[in-house]
């Protein structure tokens, strides 16, 4: 079921066979000027209101109506019952799928007030910019048509027309911008890379803007998650992680590097704590082939079918200098895998050629947990591996314990 607004009346339109309204509506994207501005689900008067978010409904759909021929439209404000639990879920599960079967994907850049340019650099947008919204990510890849407008309704232009800006600015590649390539093709921390840096109201939401990003459908949106060991922001992302863990086998979900922590720190969290850490991937891809599956079970994951495939010896007799911005280290090499603790690297991408990993030692028979150590980039033609089984990694610091 969806719930479209006639783009005349604004009156409501509940369409129970959703597959009937697909392309027949136009779909808003905006920030939400906050609660006491916006216009909700129980308005009654919406011709009438006076209220910011009442006039950009009234604008919008008589941009909908006027510009593009459409007799439906949608906004999220509006649309959704947000008292209604159980219809807010489904609508989040939903939303990915409603802005890419929309007509038309319109933004309403409400701090842009030149209709004959686009903003060219992150740095010179305000704080509250549609390009560092979170849930904005979704509603920008989605709809294969995306148009622009201003401040005041009037047009700037397309994704497609501005595809090199808008990935200036918000370090997206255009061909994933303009729908050229699926965003199945590109690498979990790829995909991370492009949350870095955008804010919501709610912190466990840089979870849930996430679910259509990696085709999430069945996580639940809950908030005040977590414990003291860990916020409810973190908590959310760890449990959406855990998610994409089961869909994916793409072990670059855990090339993440926290520049905080220090190598002496006893932290042996595999999973990111957030998008953040997963900033400087946005060159990171998907190792391939790689032949192996993952799992996760009693908070280890393991993975299995051809693991050795992943994990490497570092040398013993020389220590391996951190990977650092672009910077080269192609050093390693192999040695024997012998008795005493073990410190291996785990390959979790590649980049440019080579290959990026991240430090595990091993705590029992083929358990091991993450170091915090800084990420390490091999040379893919002087590279070892060590023939496993089958093995396990600690999700985190929690359950060191085995």
């Amino acid at each position: 079921m969806i719930r479209l607004i006639d783009t005349t009346t604004l009156k409501f339109k509940r369409v129970d066979n959703e597959i009937r309204a697909h392309g027949r509506y136009a779909i808003l994207s905006h920030v939400w000027l906050g609660k006491e501005h916006e216009v909700s689900f129980k308005e009654l008067k919406l011709l009438s209101s006076t209220k910011k978010g009442a006039i950009k409904v009234r604008e919008f759909c008589r941009v909908a109506r006027e510009v593009y021929g459409l007799k439906y439209a949608w906004v999220d404000t509006r649309c959704i019952n947000h008292d209604d639990l159980r219809e807010t879920q489904t609508a989040i599960n939903s939303m990915f799928r409603w802005y890419k079967k929309a007509a038309v994907c319109i933004v309403h850049l409400f701090e842009h007030e030149d209709a004959r340019s686009f903003p060219e650099a992150r740095k010179d947008l305000p704080p509250e910019s549609w390009f560092k919204r979170a849930w904005t990510l979704q509603e920008l890849l989605a709809p294969k048509k995306v148009h622009f407008y201003n401040k005041n309704w009037h047009f700037i232009g397309s994704k497609v027309d501005y595809a090199s800006e808008i990935s200036t600015i918000t370090s997206i590649p255009e061909e994933a911008i303009t729908n050229k390539k699926e965003l199945g093709t590109y690498s979990v921390a790829q995909r991370m890379s492009w949350v870095a840096g955008r804010k919501t109201t709610y912190g466990e939401d840089i979870a849930y803007c996430l679910l259509g990003i990696f085709d999430i459908i069945d996580l639940p949106k809950e908030y005040g998650l977590g414990n003291g060991d860990r916020p409810p922001a973190d908590e959310a992302f760890r449990l959406l992680q855990m998610k994409i863990i089961d869909k994916y086998d793409d072990l670059s979900i855990f090339a993440w590097y926290d520049p905080k922590l220090k190598e002496t720190e006893k932290t042996y969290d595999l999973l990111a704590r957030s998008p953040e850490l997963f900033a400087e991937c946005g060159d990171f891809v998907k190792i391939s082939p790689c032949v192996q599956q993952m799992e996760i079970k009693k908070n280890k994951l393991q993975v299995t079918g051809q693991p050795h495939l992943c994990l490497v010896k570092a040398t013993s007799t020389n220590e391996v200098e951190p990977w650092e911005g672009d910077t080269w280290y192609n050093d390693t090499l192999t040695v024997p895998w012998g008795d005493g603790p073990h410190r291996c690297v785990l390959l979790v991408s590649s980049l440019c050629g080579n290959l990026i990993g991240i430090h595990l030692e091993e705590v029992s028979h083929h358990v091991f947990r993450k170091c915090a150590s800084p990420m390490l980039q091999l040379d893919m033609y002087r590279t070892g591996y060590v023939g496993l089984d089958g093995y396990e990694i600690i999700l985190d610091s929690v359950s060191t314990s085995v």
